[in-house]
Protein backbone atom coordinates (compact mmCIF):
# COMPACT_ATOMS: atom_id res chain seq x y z
CA UNK A 1 0.00 0.00 0.00
CA UNK A 2 2.69 2.26 1.20
CA UNK A 3 4.85 1.94 -2.33
CA UNK A 4 1.10 2.52 -4.46
CA UNK A 5 0.84 5.71 -2.40
CA UNK A 6 4.30 7.17 -2.78
CA UNK A 7 4.15 6.36 -7.16
CA UNK A 8 0.93 8.46 -6.64
CA UNK A 9 2.58 11.01 -5.02
CA UNK A 10 5.74 11.74 -7.37
CA UNK A 11 4.25 10.97 -10.57
CA UNK A 12 0.75 13.13 -10.33
CA UNK A 13 0.70 13.65 -14.19
CA UNK A 14 0.70 10.31 -15.22
CA UNK A 15 -2.98 9.61 -13.45
CA UNK A 16 -4.41 12.95 -15.04
CA UNK A 17 -3.21 16.00 -12.64
CA UNK A 18 -2.05 18.78 -15.24
CA UNK A 19 1.01 20.79 -14.58
CA UNK A 20 -0.64 24.12 -14.49
CA UNK A 21 2.08 26.28 -15.30
CA UNK A 22 2.42 23.86 -18.48
CA UNK A 23 -1.55 24.49 -18.75
CA UNK A 24 -2.07 27.84 -19.01
CA UNK A 25 1.27 28.29 -21.39
CA UNK A 26 -0.85 26.23 -23.78
CA UNK A 27 -3.97 28.39 -23.40
CA UNK A 28 -1.75 31.23 -23.94
CA UNK A 29 -0.89 29.50 -27.62
CA UNK A 30 -4.50 29.07 -28.16
CA UNK A 31 -6.61 31.03 -29.48
CA UNK A 32 -8.16 33.57 -27.57
CA UNK A 33 -9.86 37.00 -27.29
CA UNK A 34 -7.29 39.95 -26.11
CA UNK A 35 -9.27 39.87 -22.24
CA UNK A 36 -8.81 36.41 -22.18
CA UNK A 37 -5.53 36.38 -23.70
CA UNK A 38 -4.46 39.50 -20.77
CA UNK A 39 -5.94 37.06 -17.93
CA UNK A 40 -3.48 34.11 -18.81
CA UNK A 41 -0.38 36.59 -18.87
CA UNK A 42 -1.42 37.46 -15.18
CA UNK A 43 -1.93 34.20 -14.21
CA UNK A 44 1.52 32.74 -15.43
CA UNK A 45 2.60 36.09 -13.57
CA UNK A 46 2.10 34.58 -10.72
CA UNK A 47 3.80 31.30 -10.68
CA UNK A 48 7.21 33.71 -10.94
CA UNK A 49 7.73 29.88 -13.04
CA UNK A 50 10.59 30.55 -15.22
CA UNK A 51 9.65 28.30 -17.47
CA UNK A 52 6.87 30.99 -18.54
CA UNK A 53 9.46 33.25 -20.16
CA UNK A 54 9.76 31.77 -23.35
CA UNK A 55 6.04 31.93 -24.30
CA UNK A 56 5.89 35.76 -23.14
CA UNK A 57 8.58 37.14 -24.38
CA UNK A 58 7.29 37.69 -28.11
CA UNK A 59 4.22 39.38 -26.17
CA UNK A 60 6.62 42.20 -25.42
CA UNK A 61 6.29 43.47 -29.64
CA UNK A 62 2.35 43.24 -29.42
CA UNK A 63 0.65 46.22 -30.89
CA UNK A 64 -1.87 45.99 -28.06
CA UNK A 65 -0.63 48.26 -24.69
CA UNK A 66 -1.90 46.21 -22.03
CA UNK A 67 -0.89 43.03 -23.29
CA UNK A 68 2.97 44.83 -23.01
CA UNK A 69 2.48 46.14 -19.99
CA UNK A 70 1.11 42.40 -18.17
CA UNK A 71 4.06 40.85 -19.94
CA UNK A 72 6.42 42.61 -18.19
CA UNK A 73 5.00 42.43 -15.04
CA UNK A 74 4.60 38.44 -15.72
CA UNK A 75 8.49 38.46 -16.97
CA UNK A 76 9.37 40.65 -13.94
CA UNK A 77 7.92 38.00 -10.94
CA UNK A 78 10.64 35.67 -12.23
CA UNK A 79 13.37 37.42 -11.61
CA UNK A 80 15.52 35.61 -13.94
CA UNK A 81 18.50 37.35 -15.69
CA UNK A 82 17.13 36.15 -19.08
CA UNK A 83 14.42 38.50 -18.91
CA UNK A 84 17.11 41.70 -19.17
CA UNK A 85 18.04 41.82 -22.62
CA UNK A 86 14.11 41.02 -24.24
CA UNK A 87 13.20 43.88 -21.78
CA UNK A 88 15.51 46.60 -22.66
CA UNK A 89 13.95 47.89 -25.64
CA UNK A 90 10.57 48.36 -23.96
CA UNK A 91 12.40 51.23 -21.39
CA UNK A 92 11.58 53.76 -24.70
CA UNK A 93 7.92 52.70 -25.01
CA UNK A 94 5.32 55.00 -26.00
CA UNK A 95 3.24 54.26 -22.57
CA UNK A 96 4.34 55.13 -19.59
CA UNK A 97 2.49 52.34 -17.88
CA UNK A 98 4.43 49.90 -20.27
CA UNK A 99 7.75 51.77 -19.32
CA UNK A 100 6.84 51.58 -15.20
CA UNK A 101 5.99 48.19 -15.56
CA UNK A 102 9.48 47.09 -17.51
CA UNK A 103 11.52 49.06 -15.18
CA UNK A 104 10.18 47.42 -12.43
CA UNK A 105 10.50 43.98 -13.65
CA UNK A 106 14.22 44.96 -14.45
CA UNK A 107 14.21 46.44 -11.20
CA UNK A 108 13.63 42.56 -9.92
CA UNK A 109 16.60 41.02 -11.16
CA UNK A 110 19.26 43.24 -9.29
CA UNK A 111 21.37 42.92 -11.72
CA UNK A 112 24.22 45.57 -12.61
CA UNK A 113 23.51 45.25 -16.06
CA UNK A 114 20.52 47.33 -15.70
CA UNK A 115 21.88 50.36 -14.29
CA UNK A 116 23.25 52.09 -17.40
CA UNK A 117 19.61 50.99 -19.47
CA UNK A 118 18.00 52.82 -16.62
CA UNK A 119 20.07 56.22 -15.73
CA UNK A 120 18.62 58.18 -19.06
CA UNK A 121 14.93 57.28 -17.34
CA UNK A 122 15.54 59.52 -14.25
CA UNK A 123 14.96 62.27 -16.83
CA UNK A 124 11.37 60.60 -17.92
CA UNK A 125 8.89 62.86 -18.73
CA UNK A 126 6.37 60.81 -16.08
CA UNK A 127 7.00 61.28 -12.38
CA UNK A 128 5.83 57.75 -12.15
CA UNK A 129 8.71 56.45 -14.45
CA UNK A 130 11.27 58.10 -12.60
CA UNK A 131 9.81 56.99 -9.49
CA UNK A 132 10.74 53.54 -9.93
CA UNK A 133 13.38 54.42 -11.36
CA UNK A 134 15.06 55.97 -8.38
CA UNK A 135 13.75 52.97 -6.56
CA UNK A 136 15.28 49.97 -8.85
CA UNK A 137 19.00 51.96 -9.15
CA UNK A 138 18.44 52.26 -5.52
CA UNK A 139 18.53 48.69 -4.38
CA UNK A 140 21.15 47.72 -6.34
CA UNK A 141 23.74 50.11 -4.90
CA UNK A 142 26.13 50.90 -7.61
CA UNK A 143 28.92 53.55 -7.59
CA UNK A 144 27.39 54.32 -10.90
CA UNK A 145 24.11 55.23 -9.91
CA UNK A 146 25.23 57.82 -7.08
CA UNK A 147 25.98 60.95 -9.13
CA UNK A 148 22.74 60.87 -11.32
CA UNK A 149 20.75 60.03 -7.84
CA UNK A 150 22.31 63.42 -6.61
CA UNK A 151 20.97 64.95 -9.81
CA UNK A 152 17.58 63.81 -8.83
CA UNK A 153 17.92 65.18 -5.75
CA UNK A 154 18.96 68.49 -6.74
CA UNK A 155 16.39 69.44 -9.40
CA UNK A 156 13.78 66.77 -9.99
CA UNK A 157 10.23 68.85 -10.29
CA UNK A 158 8.65 66.04 -7.85
CA UNK A 159 9.43 66.15 -4.25
CA UNK A 160 8.39 62.83 -3.83
CA UNK A 161 10.93 61.46 -6.65
CA UNK A 162 13.78 63.60 -4.76
CA UNK A 163 12.70 61.90 -1.42
CA UNK A 164 13.03 58.48 -3.02
CA UNK A 165 16.72 59.66 -3.79
CA UNK A 166 17.30 61.05 -0.61
CA UNK A 167 15.89 57.06 0.45
CA UNK A 168 18.48 55.05 -2.12
CA UNK A 169 21.71 57.38 -1.62
CA UNK A 170 21.15 56.55 2.20
CA UNK A 171 21.39 52.90 1.06
CA UNK A 172 24.16 53.64 -1.33
CA UNK A 173 26.22 54.89 1.55
CA UNK A 174 28.92 56.45 -0.95
CA UNK A 175 30.31 59.71 0.07
CA UNK A 176 30.07 61.69 -2.80
CA UNK A 177 25.93 62.35 -1.50
CA UNK A 178 27.46 63.68 1.86
CA UNK A 179 27.42 67.55 0.62
CA UNK A 180 23.74 67.55 -1.44
CA UNK A 181 22.35 65.32 1.57
CA UNK A 182 23.51 68.33 3.87
CA UNK A 183 22.21 70.81 1.72
CA UNK A 184 19.04 68.94 1.76
CA UNK A 185 18.77 69.62 5.26
CA UNK A 186 17.40 73.08 4.38
CA UNK A 187 14.97 72.31 1.92
CA UNK A 188 11.47 73.77 2.41
CA UNK A 189 9.76 69.94 1.78
CA UNK A 190 9.88 68.62 5.39
CA UNK A 191 10.20 65.01 3.92
CA UNK A 192 13.33 65.61 2.45
CA UNK A 193 14.67 66.99 5.09
CA UNK A 194 13.41 64.07 7.38
CA UNK A 195 14.96 61.33 4.78
CA UNK A 196 18.20 63.75 4.65
CA UNK A 197 18.29 63.54 8.05
CA UNK A 198 18.31 59.46 7.92
CA UNK A 199 20.27 59.13 5.08
CA UNK A 200 23.05 61.22 7.04
CA UNK A 201 23.18 58.64 9.65
CA UNK A 202 25.16 56.70 7.50
CA UNK A 203 28.22 58.41 7.17
CA UNK A 204 30.62 58.94 9.92
CA UNK A 205 32.00 62.71 9.02
CA UNK A 206 32.59 65.75 10.92
CA UNK A 207 30.75 67.75 8.14
CA UNK A 208 27.67 65.79 8.58
CA UNK A 209 27.62 65.97 12.51
CA UNK A 210 27.44 69.75 12.53
CA UNK A 211 24.96 69.58 9.84
CA UNK A 212 22.74 67.22 12.00
CA UNK A 213 22.92 69.46 14.98
CA UNK A 214 21.78 72.28 13.11
CA UNK A 215 19.10 69.94 12.08
CA UNK A 216 18.26 69.59 15.63
CA UNK A 217 16.60 73.20 15.48
CA UNK A 218 14.34 72.09 12.59
CA UNK A 219 11.13 73.57 12.82
CA UNK A 220 9.39 69.93 12.14
CA UNK A 221 9.76 67.44 14.90
CA UNK A 222 10.23 64.96 12.79
CA UNK A 223 13.35 66.23 11.34
CA UNK A 224 14.46 67.25 14.97
CA UNK A 225 13.93 63.62 16.24
CA UNK A 226 16.12 61.52 13.05
CA UNK A 227 18.43 63.97 13.69
CA UNK A 228 19.13 63.28 16.83
CA UNK A 229 18.58 59.31 16.09
CA UNK A 230 21.28 59.65 13.16
CA UNK A 231 23.52 61.25 15.82
CA UNK A 232 23.39 58.86 18.12
CA UNK A 233 23.98 56.12 15.66
CA UNK A 234 27.00 57.95 14.11
CA UNK A 235 28.24 58.11 18.07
Amino acid sequence: MLVCFLIFAVVPAAYGQSDPVDKLIKKLNGKQSTILKMGTIVELGKTGDPRIIDPLIPLLRDENIAIRFFTAQALGNTKDLRIIDPLIPLLKDGDQGVRVATVQALGNTKDPRIVDPLIPLLKDESPGVRTVTVQALGEIQDPRTTEPLIAVLKGDVSDDVRVLAALALCTDKDARAIDPLIAALKDKYANLRLLSAAALGNFKDPRVIDALNAALQDTDDRVRAQAAESLEKIK
